[in-house]
């Protein structure tokens, strides 16, 4: 079983014959370990983060942030599109962390998802694993008021999925992840994890 899914449309097919898999026969075994991202796959927060960004930039810079920028993925990158220099992106990434808890009303869970891994949960090791700050992650659980979560692997340095694998003890060929990066998805490929659905 070696999905690699890119819209929702599949990721509800795949999820619906998962399900079917595990409730009907043994082909889906215990040894599989599915791993969520949570930041913007299992709790969609791109557009607390743009305007997050937007308020940051414009007390910053007098500048407005184009609707243009509100990407599939914002976060960081978005600065390139301004002459910054260093202390203006260090205060404005501050600032962004400040004001995102102003916009978690903006935040939403992905409610197929988060049933999805609740039902897996029964059956198989979870972990839901992030490169965001804890402070960040906690602030949005308590938010939405998620209870009963997997055990959570807080990324602080290099390839997230390296470091969950080895701390772990997993085994690539039997991790499935749930994933809207498209870098950390490249950086799971090269470790030999495939079974991928991109959020």
């Amino acid at each position: 079983m070696k999905p690699v899914f890119k819209d929702i449309n599949a990721i509800s097919i795949f999820i619906k014959a998962l399900y079917s898999l595990s409730i009907c026969s043994n082909e889906l075994n215990k040894g599989y370990c599915f791993c969520f991202d949570i930041d913007d796959t299992l709790i969609q927060t791109n557009l607390a983060n743009f305007l997050a960004y937007q308020k940051a930039i414009f007390e910053i810079k007098g500048e407005s942030i184009s609707p243009i920028l509100l990407k599939d993925r914002c976060d960081k990158g978005l600065l390139v599109e301004f002459k910054l220099n260093k202390q203006e992106k260090k205060r404005i990434k501050i600032l962004k962390d400040e004001y995102f808890y102003n916009f978690l009303s903006f935040t939403k869970i992905n409610n197929l998802l988060l049933k999805f891994m609740q039902i897996l949960q029964k059956k198989y090791e979870i972990i839901l694993a992030t490169n965001a700050q804890q402070q960040r992650i906690e602030l949005l659980i308590k938010y939405h008021k998620l209870e009963n979560l997997p055990i959570i692997f807080y990324n602080t340095k290099g390839n997230k999925y390296k470091n969950c694998l080895e701390k772990f003890n997993l085994k690539p060929d039997l991790m499935i992840i749930f994933e809207d990066n498209l870098k950390e998805i490249n950086f799971a490929k090269e470790l030999g994890i495939c079974n991928i659905i991109k959020i």
